[in-house]
């Protein structure tokens, strides 16, 4: 019997090799993680199979044209800040934002107030609207330890960009809001 030197000599077949090499065809022919697989890979005797072919490397998946809005508080909220008039009394003095997702704490209101004396109070985010312009915010609730006995809390509200500070707005018993600036 003749033998071509342009073919490798024949390899033995066990029901493991059969089976593993069944394996690494249905696993080239079914993709699931949007891998393509090189052709001509190996199969070793642990099962695993090696990658081959001119395919080069496998790419990544491209990101998602498409990511789902972050809805945490956006940066530009962010920090210090200072009620810009000194002539408003019964607001709070400073307010404290930070970046959380809805439900968390985002907001502390810090008021010196004379007769209540010292008062603080926390809001949690309710939602970012307008574009990442505006967020609202729940009940801002005293925290007693840090605060006097004559705190009480008060209602939602919510904050809007005004140029380079915020505004607060209460109600519309306050008017437009009160502004803060960067502290």
């Amino acid at each position: 019997m003749a033998t071509s030197i342009a073919l490798p000599p024949p390899m033995p077949t066990t029901a493991s090799g059969e089976n593993s090499r069944a394996g690494a065809t249905a696993s080239r022919t079914r993709s699931t993680s949007g891998f393509a697989s090189g052709g001509g890979g190996t199969q070793g005797g642990d099962g695993s199979s090696g990658s081959g072919g001119s395919g080069g490397a496998a790419k990544p998946p491209a990101t998602d044209p498409d990511p789902a809005p972050d809805v945490r508080v956006p940066q530009h909220f962010v920090g210090t800040w200072s009620l810009a008039s000194q002539y408003v009394v019964l607001q709070p003095h400073t307010v404290v934002i930070r970046r959380v997702s809805p439900g968390q704490s985002a907001v502390t209101l810090i008021a010196d107030v004379q007769g209540s004396g010292h008062c603080e109070y926390t809001a949690k985010l309710s939602s970012v609207a307008d574009g990442g312009n505006r967020i609202n915010v729940g009940t801002a609730v005293v925290d007693k330890a840090r605060s006097g006995a004559m705190c009480r809390d008060t209602d939602a509200s919510f904050f809007t960009v005004a140029g380079s500070g915020i505004l607060h707005d209460v109600g519309p018993a306050h008017g437009s809001g009160y502004r803060y600036n960067r502290a």
